[in-house]
């Protein structure tokens, strides 16, 4: 075990489904290892799509639009669904 930042690493990225213990230890190794300018373009991308993406609560596409509540889903593909838009 390792202390702090490193080990509260390890710990997030082992709750990620699929990442157990040793895995998640040699992420954080290859993050620690790994120029700042990737690992803050993973964090960057991390965040994003967090901000930018939802699974659609009607057809649970995923979609990177704001939802509009007051349009009902009528996708039928992963490329569209009209409860979601640009406003």
């Amino acid at each position: 075990m390792y202390e702090g930042a490193l080990q509260d690493l390890i710990d997030e990225l082992g709750r990620l489904p699929g990442v157990g213990p040793k895995s998640a230890q040699r992420i954080a190794f290859y993050l620690l290892a790994a120029d700042q300018v990737d690992v803050k373009r993973l964090a960057a991308s991390l965040i994003r799509v967090k901000d930018e993406v939802r699974f659609c609560a009607t057809c649970f596409n995923v979609v990177r639009l704001r939802p509009r509540p007051d349009v009902p889903c009528l996708s039928f593909s992963i490329a569209y669904c009209a409860a979601f838009s640009n406003g």
